[in-house]
């Protein structure tokens, strides 16, 4: 029996190196051309089933979600105030009413077509937000937000190449604006683009991290994905800083005990530092997925020198 295993495993080889080969080209080419697709995930999952070798990644769990820019900044000028109100109260009729003031004296205001886009994209009205996003642009071709909200229109449309363009755009004309950083960071990290995740995030670092806390959910999962890709681009002890940060705000983040247990564990290698932070990792899993998880780092730990 074991010589028929071994030559079963010994007729596979080759096909297995040449598969291997091939999924790692196919991913370097989708991230070169920036072809990210479900392909592409199905890609990385299959090259690390067959040679986790081969990728930085180590089943860290990185997810960042995308954010409406509703331009809170612009409209906190005295003169939007009563338009904020509206907007924040997710008024339809009110909106209209006090954009429509604004409008009345200037049919290019910014605050109220944005306003505008803002409460219909709330309704679930993709169409109307985008035709007012639209005239916008027209008197405000340097606004990023106007570029971002089209591109969550595109994404929400399941178009994400031009969701990419849209966001690129944006971020183009201000690097510093958040949603921007937010949404692209959301894409490179879903299809495992780290470099690309580490380079748009580390420079909003700061901003990330001012005012953290178990309610900002958004700068939450920013901080954690900019762990995570710096931890996939050979940043450990940066990484070790993002989830100890995070985990101070939140200690009983999953995601980022689990992240933090790998980092330490698999890249640093440090058996007593791991298992503290398994440790707790293991009381607040509760799902079958983490649990496994969790087992699999148990076996990883104990093969680690004390």
């Amino acid at each position: 029996m074991k010589q028929y295993k071994e030559g079963v495993r010994g007729i596979a080889a080759p096909f297995e190196k040449e598969a291997i080969a091939n999924y790692k080209s196919a991913i370097e080419r989708g991230f070169a051309l920036k072809g990210y697709s479900e392909w592409l995930i199905r890609a990385h999952h299959e090259l690390f089933q067959l040679d986790p070798s081969q990728l930085s990644y180590k089943e860290e769990q990185a997810a960042v979600s995308s954010e409406w820019d509703s331009t809170s900044k612009l409209l906190s000028k005295d003169e939007y105030k009563d338009l904020k109100f509206a907007v924040d109260s997710n008024s339809e009729a009110n909106t209209v009413r006090e954009a429509s003031k604004l409008l009345g004296k200037n049919t290019e205001d910014l605050g109220a077509l944005m306003a505008l886009a803002t409460i219909h994209h709330a309704k679930n009205e993709p169409g109307l937000s985008e035709i007012i996003l639209t005239r916008a642009l027209k008197s405000s071709p340097n606004e990023p937000a106007i570029f971002h909200n089209l591109g969550i229109i595109y994404l929400e449309r399941g178009d994400l190449r031009e969701a990419l363009a849209s966001f690129e755009k944006a971020n183009e004309l201000d690097s510093k604006h958040l949603p921007t950083v937010q949404s692209l960071a959301s894409i490179y990290l879903k299809y495992f683009d780290y470099k690309r995740a580490y380079e748009i995030l580390k420079p909003m670092k700061s901003k990330i991290y001012e005012g953290l806390s178990r309610s900002t959910t958004h700068q939450l999962e920013m901080a954690n994905g900019l762990g995570v890709a710096s931890a996939n681009v050979g940043e450990n002890d940066e990484a070790l800083s993002n989830y100890d940060k995070v985990l101070k705000v939140d200690g009983q983040n999953t995601s980022v005990l689990l992240n933090k247990t790998i980092l330490l564990a698999e890249r640093i290698k440090s058996k007593d530092k791991a298992t503290e932070v398994l440790n707790k990792l293991k009381f607040l899993a509760d799902d079958r997925d983490m649990q496994q998880k969790v087992r699999y780092l148990e076996g990883q730990i104990s093969q680690l020198k004390d």
